[in-house]
């Protein structure tokens, strides 16, 4: 798992495609929040930064990163022309009980 990494070629939802993949092949008991915590890592260093802000939870880590990346696709290049540009704030509610 971690040495899966994400490349600039590679689109966002195969890269989860193959996350998932591989979190399938793990058989012994591991902690979703180190899950997420690698999942994170895996990301391009353009996203890690964004999709790491106050999720612990790896299925609201690949929520969030698939989020952003559409955002980013509509932005284009926003943050390569503009490094300081504010950052999105973007919370994910907590779970319905």
């Amino acid at each position: 798992m971690t040495n899966l990494k994400q490349t600039t070629s590679t689109h966002i939802s195969n890269h989860i495609h193959e996350w998932w993949h591989r979190h399938q092949m793990v058989k012994t008991y591991i902690l979703d929040q180190l899950f997420a915590e690698w999942f994170i890592k895996s990301l391009l260093p353009s996203m890690t930064k964004d999709v790491a802000k106050g999720v612990v939870v790896e299925e609201q880590v690949i929520t969030r990163s698939q989020y952003l990346d559409s955002i980013y696709t509509q932005f284009g290049t926003l943050y390569d022309t503009i490094p300081n540009a504010p950052r999105l704030a973007f919370t994910i509610p907590p779970p319905p009980k």
